[in-house]
Protein backbone atom coordinates (compact mmCIF):
# COMPACT_ATOMS: atom_id res chain seq x y z
CA UNK A 1 0.00 0.00 0.00
CA UNK A 2 1.50 3.51 -1.17
CA UNK A 3 1.57 6.32 1.08
CA UNK A 4 -0.07 8.90 0.24
CA UNK A 5 1.58 12.08 -1.32
CA UNK A 6 1.82 14.86 1.37
CA UNK A 7 -0.18 18.03 0.36
CA UNK A 8 1.81 21.26 -0.85
CA UNK A 9 0.79 23.67 1.57
CA UNK A 10 -0.90 26.72 0.10
CA UNK A 11 0.85 30.22 0.76
CA UNK A 12 -1.79 32.87 2.20
CA UNK A 13 -2.93 35.03 -0.26
CA UNK A 14 -1.32 38.55 -0.63
CA UNK A 15 -2.55 41.43 1.23
CA UNK A 16 -4.30 43.52 -1.32
CA UNK A 17 -2.06 46.80 -1.51
CA UNK A 18 -4.30 49.62 -0.42
CA UNK A 19 -5.07 52.11 -2.96
CA UNK A 20 -3.39 55.56 -2.80
CA UNK A 21 -6.91 57.16 -2.68
CA UNK A 22 -7.22 55.40 0.97
CA UNK A 23 -4.18 56.18 2.31
CA UNK A 24 -4.59 59.26 4.98
CA UNK A 25 -1.81 61.69 3.35
CA UNK A 26 -3.31 61.29 -0.15
CA UNK A 27 -6.57 61.96 1.33
CA UNK A 28 -5.63 64.97 3.40
CA UNK A 29 -3.46 66.56 0.83
CA UNK A 30 -7.16 66.03 -1.38
CA UNK A 31 -8.97 68.08 1.18
CA UNK A 32 -6.48 70.90 1.01
CA UNK A 33 -6.67 71.15 -2.33
CA UNK A 34 -10.77 71.36 -1.85
CA UNK A 35 -9.83 74.36 1.02
CA UNK A 36 -7.61 76.43 -1.34
CA UNK A 37 -9.98 75.88 -4.08
CA UNK A 38 -12.77 77.87 -2.03
CA UNK A 39 -10.29 81.31 -2.07
CA UNK A 40 -12.02 81.71 -5.51
CA UNK A 41 -15.46 82.22 -4.28
CA UNK A 42 -14.15 83.46 -0.83
CA UNK A 43 -12.26 86.53 -2.96
CA UNK A 44 -15.29 87.11 -5.36
CA UNK A 45 -17.54 87.75 -2.29
CA UNK A 46 -15.02 90.22 -0.88
CA UNK A 47 -14.97 92.23 -3.91
CA UNK A 48 -18.61 92.11 -3.56
CA UNK A 49 -18.31 93.50 -0.12
CA UNK A 50 -16.32 96.31 -1.22
CA UNK A 51 -18.50 97.09 -4.41
CA UNK A 52 -21.52 97.79 -1.84
CA UNK A 53 -19.31 99.66 0.54
CA UNK A 54 -18.49 102.00 -2.32
CA UNK A 55 -22.08 102.19 -3.70
CA UNK A 56 -23.13 103.09 0.11
CA UNK A 57 -20.29 105.86 0.05
CA UNK A 58 -21.78 106.83 -3.13
CA UNK A 59 -25.14 107.40 -1.40
CA UNK A 60 -24.21 108.93 1.55
CA UNK A 61 -21.91 111.78 -0.15
CA UNK A 62 -25.30 112.37 -1.61
CA UNK A 63 -27.10 112.60 1.59
CA UNK A 64 -24.23 114.67 2.69
CA UNK A 65 -24.12 117.16 -0.43
CA UNK A 66 -27.55 117.57 -0.08
CA UNK A 67 -27.95 117.99 3.63
CA UNK A 68 -24.56 119.77 4.38
CA UNK A 69 -20.88 118.05 5.31
CA UNK A 70 -19.03 118.32 8.37
CA UNK A 71 -18.86 121.30 10.04
CA UNK A 72 -15.21 122.41 10.86
CA UNK A 73 -16.08 125.54 13.08
CA UNK A 74 -13.24 128.36 14.71
CA UNK A 75 -13.87 130.33 17.43
CA UNK A 76 -14.94 133.70 16.70
CA UNK A 77 -12.56 135.96 16.15
CA UNK A 78 -12.13 139.81 16.12
CA UNK A 79 -11.28 141.36 12.60
CA UNK A 80 -10.18 145.67 12.94
CA UNK A 81 -9.77 147.25 10.16
CA UNK A 82 -6.26 149.55 10.14
CA UNK A 83 -4.87 152.20 7.95
CA UNK A 84 -0.84 152.76 7.45
CA UNK A 85 -0.37 156.75 8.14
CA UNK A 86 1.49 157.10 5.63
CA UNK A 87 -1.46 155.33 3.13
CA UNK A 88 -2.72 158.19 0.72
CA UNK A 89 -6.46 156.70 1.04
CA UNK A 90 -8.06 155.09 3.76
CA UNK A 91 -8.94 152.63 1.24
CA UNK A 92 -5.66 151.01 1.73
CA UNK A 93 -6.40 149.30 4.84
CA UNK A 94 -5.46 145.94 6.48
CA UNK A 95 -6.92 144.00 8.87
CA UNK A 96 -5.60 142.99 12.51
CA UNK A 97 -7.53 139.80 13.37
CA UNK A 98 -7.60 139.27 17.45
CA UNK A 99 -8.51 136.25 19.24
CA UNK A 100 -10.66 135.78 21.96
CA UNK A 101 -9.07 136.37 25.46
CA UNK A 102 -11.98 133.84 26.60
CA UNK A 103 -14.49 132.24 24.94
CA UNK A 104 -17.07 129.85 26.25
CA UNK A 105 -19.13 127.75 23.50
CA UNK A 106 -22.18 125.36 24.02
CA UNK A 107 -22.66 123.50 20.93
CA UNK A 108 -26.70 120.99 21.00
CA UNK A 109 -26.12 118.66 18.09
CA UNK A 110 -29.54 117.57 17.21
CA UNK A 111 -28.69 114.22 15.45
CA UNK A 112 -30.98 112.78 12.42
CA UNK A 113 -30.68 109.43 11.19
CA UNK A 114 -30.89 110.04 7.00
CA UNK A 115 -30.87 107.32 4.63
CA UNK A 116 -31.21 106.97 0.54
CA UNK A 117 -32.68 103.37 -0.24
CA UNK A 118 -30.91 100.77 2.05
CA UNK A 119 -28.05 102.76 2.84
CA UNK A 120 -27.80 104.90 6.05
CA UNK A 121 -26.14 107.71 7.28
CA UNK A 122 -26.17 110.57 10.12
CA UNK A 123 -27.07 113.88 10.29
CA UNK A 124 -27.19 116.49 12.84
CA UNK A 125 -28.60 119.81 13.67
CA UNK A 126 -25.73 121.86 15.34
CA UNK A 127 -27.49 125.09 17.81
CA UNK A 128 -24.38 126.82 18.99
CA UNK A 129 -24.13 129.69 21.89
CA UNK A 130 -21.54 131.33 23.37
CA UNK A 131 -19.53 134.03 25.39
CA UNK A 132 -16.86 135.83 23.97
CA UNK A 133 -14.61 138.50 25.81
CA UNK A 134 -11.70 140.65 23.93
CA UNK A 135 -8.81 142.58 25.89
CA UNK A 136 -5.62 144.40 24.78
CA UNK A 137 -7.67 146.34 22.73
CA UNK A 138 -5.72 149.73 23.10
CA UNK A 139 -4.69 152.08 20.12
CA UNK A 140 -0.78 151.40 21.16
CA UNK A 141 -0.96 147.68 21.41
CA UNK A 142 1.04 145.41 19.44
CA UNK A 143 -0.92 145.47 15.63
CA UNK A 144 -2.37 148.72 16.41
CA UNK A 145 0.56 150.99 17.29
CA UNK A 146 1.74 153.50 14.51
CA UNK A 147 -1.52 152.91 12.28
CA UNK A 148 -5.08 154.34 11.94
CA UNK A 149 -7.77 152.01 13.99
CA UNK A 150 -11.30 152.33 12.61
CA UNK A 151 -12.79 150.48 15.33
CA UNK A 152 -16.29 151.62 14.34
CA UNK A 153 -15.82 149.06 11.24
CA UNK A 154 -14.66 145.93 13.78
CA UNK A 155 -16.18 142.22 12.55
CA UNK A 156 -17.06 139.22 14.29
CA UNK A 157 -16.03 136.49 12.30
CA UNK A 158 -17.14 133.28 13.01
CA UNK A 159 -15.14 130.62 10.25
CA UNK A 160 -17.47 127.35 9.53
CA UNK A 161 -17.26 124.73 6.69
CA UNK A 162 -20.95 124.81 6.17
CA UNK A 163 -23.14 128.01 5.83
CA UNK A 164 -26.48 126.00 5.17
CA UNK A 165 -28.64 125.77 8.23
CA UNK A 166 -28.50 129.33 9.02
CA UNK A 167 -31.18 130.42 10.32
CA UNK A 168 -32.64 134.09 10.33
CA UNK A 169 -32.15 134.60 14.31
CA UNK A 170 -28.48 133.96 14.33
CA UNK A 171 -26.52 136.99 15.73
CA UNK A 172 -24.63 138.77 18.69
CA UNK A 173 -25.58 140.82 21.52
CA UNK A 174 -23.76 143.45 22.34
CA UNK A 175 -24.46 146.13 24.97
CA UNK A 176 -27.75 145.77 25.00
CA UNK A 177 -28.80 145.37 21.12
CA UNK A 178 -29.15 142.56 18.44
CA UNK A 179 -26.19 142.57 15.38
CA UNK A 180 -26.95 139.86 12.66
CA UNK A 181 -24.62 137.52 11.65
CA UNK A 182 -25.03 137.10 7.75
CA UNK A 183 -22.84 134.95 5.49
CA UNK A 184 -19.78 135.89 4.13
CA UNK A 185 -18.16 133.20 1.18
CA UNK A 186 -14.33 134.57 1.26
CA UNK A 187 -13.44 136.22 4.22
CA UNK A 188 -8.85 136.10 4.78
CA UNK A 189 -8.30 135.34 8.08
CA UNK A 190 -4.17 134.99 8.51
CA UNK A 191 -3.16 131.15 9.59
CA UNK A 192 -6.74 129.71 7.96
CA UNK A 193 -6.36 131.04 4.26
CA UNK A 194 -9.82 132.32 2.79
CA UNK A 195 -12.59 130.99 4.76
CA UNK A 196 -16.48 131.01 4.52
CA UNK A 197 -18.07 132.64 7.66
CA UNK A 198 -20.45 133.92 9.49
CA UNK A 199 -19.84 138.37 10.11
CA UNK A 200 -21.24 140.91 12.51
CA UNK A 201 -20.57 144.79 12.17
CA UNK A 202 -20.14 145.31 15.65
CA UNK A 203 -20.84 149.45 14.71
CA UNK A 204 -20.30 152.58 16.83
CA UNK A 205 -19.06 152.36 20.35
CA UNK A 206 -19.26 148.70 21.14
CA UNK A 207 -15.42 148.59 21.91
CA UNK A 208 -14.84 150.39 24.78
CA UNK A 209 -11.93 150.75 27.47
CA UNK A 210 -10.02 148.70 25.64
CA UNK A 211 -12.06 145.52 25.56
CA UNK A 212 -15.07 143.80 23.91
CA UNK A 213 -17.61 141.57 25.63
CA UNK A 214 -20.19 140.01 23.78
CA UNK A 215 -22.80 136.87 23.37
CA UNK A 216 -24.25 134.81 20.25
CA UNK A 217 -26.09 132.59 18.74
CA UNK A 218 -27.17 130.82 15.37
CA UNK A 219 -27.67 127.13 14.14
CA UNK A 220 -26.01 124.79 11.42
CA UNK A 221 -26.31 121.96 9.63
CA UNK A 222 -23.98 119.14 8.95
CA UNK A 223 -22.99 115.34 8.99
CA UNK A 224 -21.25 112.62 11.16
CA UNK A 225 -18.09 115.28 12.47
CA UNK A 226 -18.34 118.88 14.45
CA UNK A 227 -15.08 119.92 14.73
CA UNK A 228 -13.77 123.12 16.64
CA UNK A 229 -10.87 125.01 16.59
CA UNK A 230 -10.63 127.12 19.92
CA UNK A 231 -8.28 129.75 19.00
CA UNK A 232 -8.86 131.50 21.81
CA UNK A 233 -6.51 132.10 25.19
CA UNK A 234 -8.65 130.47 27.41
CA UNK A 235 -11.63 128.16 26.09
CA UNK A 236 -14.42 126.12 27.40
CA UNK A 237 -16.21 124.38 24.87
CA UNK A 238 -19.18 121.59 25.56
CA UNK A 239 -21.00 119.79 22.84
CA UNK A 240 -24.38 117.57 24.05
CA UNK A 241 -26.43 115.23 21.70
CA UNK A 242 -28.61 112.30 22.32
CA UNK A 243 -26.81 110.60 20.36
CA UNK A 244 -25.19 107.08 22.73
CA UNK A 245 -22.31 106.51 20.13
CA UNK A 246 -19.42 109.56 19.97
CA UNK A 247 -16.16 109.32 18.83
CA UNK A 248 -14.32 112.05 20.38
CA UNK A 249 -10.71 113.03 17.90
CA UNK A 250 -8.62 116.45 17.53
CA UNK A 251 -5.87 117.74 19.44
CA UNK A 252 -7.79 117.76 22.27
CA UNK A 253 -9.74 114.93 23.83
CA UNK A 254 -12.29 116.01 26.42
CA UNK A 255 -11.95 116.60 30.25
CA UNK A 256 -15.10 115.62 31.22
CA UNK A 257 -17.68 113.42 29.78
CA UNK A 258 -20.58 111.31 30.17
CA UNK A 259 -22.36 108.56 27.69
CA UNK A 260 -25.28 106.53 28.42
CA UNK A 261 -28.06 105.26 26.22
CA UNK A 262 -29.58 109.07 26.41
CA UNK A 263 -26.75 110.50 24.77
CA UNK A 264 -23.27 112.16 25.57
CA UNK A 265 -22.49 115.44 27.35
CA UNK A 266 -18.38 116.00 26.36
CA UNK A 267 -16.89 119.30 27.75
CA UNK A 268 -13.12 120.78 26.98
CA UNK A 269 -10.97 123.31 28.78
CA UNK A 270 -7.56 124.83 26.42
CA UNK A 271 -5.25 127.30 27.58
CA UNK A 272 -3.02 128.27 24.79
CA UNK A 273 -0.85 131.08 26.63
CA UNK A 274 1.45 130.75 23.43
CA UNK A 275 -1.05 132.32 21.34
CA UNK A 276 -0.56 135.34 20.29
CA UNK A 277 -2.23 138.44 20.57
CA UNK A 278 -2.62 139.21 16.71
CA UNK A 279 -3.08 136.15 14.51
CA UNK A 280 -0.51 135.72 12.01
CA UNK A 281 0.53 132.95 9.07
CA UNK A 282 2.33 131.50 12.20
CA UNK A 283 -0.75 130.17 13.58
CA UNK A 284 -1.22 127.82 11.33
CA UNK A 285 0.88 125.57 13.31
CA UNK A 286 -1.31 126.12 16.28
CA UNK A 287 -4.85 124.87 14.74
CA UNK A 288 -4.08 121.12 15.32
CA UNK A 289 -3.32 121.52 18.85
CA UNK A 290 -6.33 124.01 19.04
CA UNK A 291 -8.85 121.74 17.52
CA UNK A 292 -11.48 119.51 19.21
CA UNK A 293 -14.57 116.95 17.69
CA UNK A 294 -16.85 114.43 17.98
CA UNK A 295 -17.93 112.28 15.46
CA UNK A 296 -21.68 110.43 15.58
CA UNK A 297 -20.97 107.47 14.60
CA UNK A 298 -21.87 104.24 14.33
CA UNK A 299 -21.15 101.36 16.74
CA UNK A 300 -21.08 98.56 14.45
CA UNK A 301 -20.32 99.82 11.15
CA UNK A 302 -21.36 96.91 9.10
CA UNK A 303 -18.81 96.44 5.90
CA UNK A 304 -15.82 96.91 8.15
CA UNK A 305 -17.31 94.47 10.38
CA UNK A 306 -18.07 92.11 7.57
CA UNK A 307 -14.24 92.46 6.53
CA UNK A 308 -12.92 91.47 9.77
CA UNK A 309 -15.24 88.42 10.08
CA UNK A 310 -14.18 87.29 6.06
CA UNK A 311 -10.41 87.05 7.78
CA UNK A 312 -11.33 83.96 9.61
CA UNK A 313 -12.75 82.41 6.70
CA UNK A 314 -9.96 80.17 5.45
CA UNK A 315 -9.16 79.62 9.33
CA UNK A 316 -13.40 78.30 9.65
CA UNK A 317 -13.19 76.19 6.64
CA UNK A 318 -10.11 74.45 8.31
CA UNK A 319 -11.29 74.06 11.22
CA UNK A 320 -14.65 72.48 9.39
CA UNK A 321 -12.84 70.24 7.10
CA UNK A 322 -10.24 68.84 10.20
CA UNK A 323 -13.66 68.16 12.16
CA UNK A 324 -14.89 66.25 9.04
CA UNK A 325 -11.34 64.14 8.59
CA UNK A 326 -11.09 63.19 12.41
CA UNK A 327 -14.96 61.71 11.98
CA UNK A 328 -13.23 59.59 9.17
CA UNK A 329 -10.26 58.81 10.78
CA UNK A 330 -11.46 57.74 14.69
CA UNK A 331 -14.89 57.30 13.46
CA UNK A 332 -14.67 55.21 9.85
CA UNK A 333 -17.39 57.47 8.51
CA UNK A 334 -16.00 57.86 5.12
CA UNK A 335 -16.53 60.91 3.06
CA UNK A 336 -16.11 61.66 -0.39
CA UNK A 337 -13.82 65.04 -1.26
CA UNK A 338 -17.47 66.29 -3.03
CA UNK A 339 -18.73 66.33 0.48
CA UNK A 340 -15.70 68.37 2.06
CA UNK A 341 -16.77 70.91 -1.39
CA UNK A 342 -20.42 71.21 -0.98
CA UNK A 343 -19.86 71.98 2.99
CA UNK A 344 -17.02 74.30 1.77
CA UNK A 345 -19.68 76.18 -0.10
CA UNK A 346 -21.92 76.52 2.20
CA UNK A 347 -19.66 77.84 4.63
CA UNK A 348 -18.28 80.59 1.75
CA UNK A 349 -22.50 81.33 1.26
CA UNK A 350 -22.40 82.52 5.31
CA UNK A 351 -20.23 85.40 4.08
CA UNK A 352 -22.72 86.61 1.29
CA UNK A 353 -25.96 85.90 3.97
CA UNK A 354 -24.26 88.36 6.21
CA UNK A 355 -23.51 90.73 3.81
CA UNK A 356 -26.99 90.91 2.43
CA UNK A 357 -28.64 90.53 5.83
CA UNK A 358 -26.50 92.95 7.04
CA UNK A 359 -27.02 95.87 5.27
CA UNK A 360 -30.73 95.66 6.25
CA UNK A 361 -30.80 94.77 9.27
CA UNK A 362 -27.31 95.65 10.85
CA UNK A 363 -24.42 93.92 11.78
CA UNK A 364 -24.96 91.42 15.00
CA UNK A 365 -28.57 90.33 13.86
CA UNK A 366 -27.37 89.25 10.54
CA UNK A 367 -24.47 86.88 12.47
CA UNK A 368 -26.87 85.64 14.35
CA UNK A 369 -29.00 84.56 11.60
CA UNK A 370 -26.54 83.78 8.99
CA UNK A 371 -24.36 81.92 11.08
CA UNK A 372 -27.62 79.83 12.43
CA UNK A 373 -28.71 79.17 8.94
CA UNK A 374 -25.43 77.47 7.51
CA UNK A 375 -25.29 75.52 10.77
CA UNK A 376 -28.49 74.10 10.63
CA UNK A 377 -27.92 73.33 6.85
CA UNK A 378 -24.45 71.66 7.14
CA UNK A 379 -26.04 69.62 10.29
CA UNK A 380 -28.70 68.54 8.21
CA UNK A 381 -26.51 67.81 5.73
CA UNK A 382 -23.36 65.87 8.20
CA UNK A 383 -26.72 63.47 9.50
CA UNK A 384 -27.20 61.90 6.13
CA UNK A 385 -23.05 61.37 5.54
CA UNK A 386 -22.22 60.68 9.37
CA UNK A 387 -25.29 58.55 9.84
CA UNK A 388 -25.55 59.18 13.51
CA UNK A 389 -27.85 61.58 15.23
CA UNK A 390 -24.74 61.71 17.97
CA UNK A 391 -22.07 62.45 15.51
CA UNK A 392 -24.41 64.91 13.18
CA UNK A 393 -25.20 67.13 16.47
CA UNK A 394 -22.03 66.97 18.01
CA UNK A 395 -20.73 68.52 14.03
CA UNK A 396 -23.24 71.36 14.27
CA UNK A 397 -22.52 72.03 18.24
CA UNK A 398 -18.87 72.05 17.10
CA UNK A 399 -19.89 74.56 14.16
CA UNK A 400 -22.34 76.56 16.36
CA UNK A 401 -19.19 76.96 18.87
CA UNK A 402 -16.62 78.27 16.34
CA UNK A 403 -19.53 80.72 14.92
CA UNK A 404 -19.75 82.19 18.34
CA UNK A 405 -15.97 82.21 19.34
CA UNK A 406 -14.98 84.36 15.90
CA UNK A 407 -17.91 86.72 16.86
CA UNK A 408 -16.42 87.04 20.61
CA UNK A 409 -13.12 87.71 18.39
CA UNK A 410 -14.92 90.53 16.18
CA UNK A 411 -16.80 92.09 19.16
CA UNK A 412 -13.16 92.14 21.60
CA UNK A 413 -11.09 93.92 18.69
CA UNK A 414 -8.16 95.28 21.08
CA UNK A 415 -8.16 92.02 22.58
CA UNK A 416 -8.83 89.95 19.39
CA UNK A 417 -5.01 89.01 18.97
CA UNK A 418 -4.18 87.28 22.05
CA UNK A 419 -7.23 85.80 21.89
CA UNK A 420 -7.58 84.54 18.64
CA UNK A 421 -3.45 83.35 19.67
CA UNK A 422 -4.43 81.35 22.78
CA UNK A 423 -7.90 79.89 20.88
CA UNK A 424 -4.95 78.60 18.29
CA UNK A 425 -2.74 77.21 20.98
CA UNK A 426 -5.42 75.19 22.70
CA UNK A 427 -6.97 73.85 19.02
CA UNK A 428 -3.64 72.41 18.12
CA UNK A 429 -3.14 71.41 21.44
CA UNK A 430 -6.49 68.74 21.16
CA UNK A 431 -5.46 68.00 17.69
CA UNK A 432 -2.10 67.07 18.89
CA UNK A 433 -4.06 64.89 21.88
CA UNK A 434 -6.71 63.15 19.50
CA UNK A 435 -4.54 62.40 16.70
CA UNK A 436 -1.66 61.36 18.85
CA UNK A 437 -2.54 57.47 18.27
CA UNK A 438 -3.63 57.28 14.40
CA UNK A 439 -1.20 55.54 11.96
CA UNK A 440 -0.51 57.91 9.10
CA UNK A 441 0.69 55.27 6.74
CA UNK A 442 -2.07 52.84 7.47
CA UNK A 443 -5.65 53.24 4.98
CA UNK A 444 -8.61 54.44 5.91
CA UNK A 445 -11.24 52.39 7.81
CA UNK A 446 -14.25 51.85 5.66
CA UNK A 447 -17.73 52.57 7.45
Amino acid sequence: MTEPTPATPVPPPARARPALSDRLPFRLALIVVAALALLVPLELIGELTREREARRGEAVAGIHRGWGAAQNMVAPLLMVPVVDLAAASIDERGWVVVPATRAALTVELGAEPRARGIFGTVVYRAAVAGELAFAGLEADAPGFAGRRVLWDEALIVAPVTELRGLDGGAGIDLAGRRVPLVVRDAVAVPGLGTVRALVAPLGDGAIASGRLDLRLDFALRGSVDMRITALAREAVVRIRSAWPHPSFHGGLLPDERSISARGFDALWRSNLPHLPAMLDAATAALVEEATLGVGLVDPVPTYRMVERAQKYDLLLIAFTFLVFFLFETLWGARLHVVHYALVGGALCLFYLLLLSFAELVGFVPAYVAASALVVAQAALYGLSLLRSRERAAAFGALLAGAYAYFFVLLMLESHALVAGALALFAGLSALMYVTRRIDWGAPMRAV
